[in-house]
């Protein structure tokens, strides 16, 4: 196999610096609800469905975008991946970048909306039962990834054939840096 697409292990740390980059917004967003949401009849599931949709929107906003702008997440940056189409001869598109995460951004609405259903019907035994479900939906599409990435030559994920897109070692891509050189050389 070509060396340039031997990216499973900084694609692991890539993941694991990205969890701390984000990991103050998570912890801003776990603090109980301030005492002014509790005056205004604002309950702790209200506020906690809300921290849970900005922490959502908030992790795959910095993965499209970033992955869009520029073929990396800071963790990538600092593992030397990059995310790039296919052809490897360009960066990806905003839409490639987000059918890159479309699966976890559609499991994660299901989610969120499962436990919404939950809170407003009272129905809470339906989100336990739809939680295991949804749990065991997410752990197949984790395998799916593995499987997918460690049984072909480019090392592409199950998300990498949605989008269209293949991770390289940085030092291998000769390409334009950002969007914006892409917009420049064209």
């Amino acid at each position: 196999m070509n060396e340039k697409y031997q990216t499973f292990w900084r694609r692991f740390f890539a993941g694991i610096v990205d969890g701390f980059v984000l990991m103050p917004l998570g912890y801003l967003l776990n603090l109980s609800p301030p005492s002014i949401l509790e005056l205004n009849g604002i309950s702790d599931t209200a506020y906690m469905l809300f921290t849970t949709v900005l922490w959502h929107a908030s992790v795959y906003t910095y993965s499209i975008v970033l992955h869009w702008k520029y073929g990396q997440t800071l963790g990538k940056r600092l593992c030397n991946v990059r995310v790039v189409d296919v052809s490897e001869t360009r960066l990806l598109t905003l839409d490639q970048a987000f059918r890159r995460d479309s699966i976890p951004i559609t499991l994660a609405a299901i989610g969120i909306m499962m436990s919404a259903f939950m809170v407003f019907t009272g129905e809470f035994w339906l989100g336990v039962v739809a939680s295991g479900l949804l749990g065991s939906v997410d752990f197949i599409w984790f395998l799916l990834e593995i499987i997918t990435m460690a049984t072909n030559d480019k090392r592409r994920a199950f998300h990498d054939y949605i989008a269209g897109s293949v991770v390289v070692q940085d030092e291998y891509w000769h390409g334009a840096r950002s969007q914006d050189d892409v917009k420049v050389r064209t």
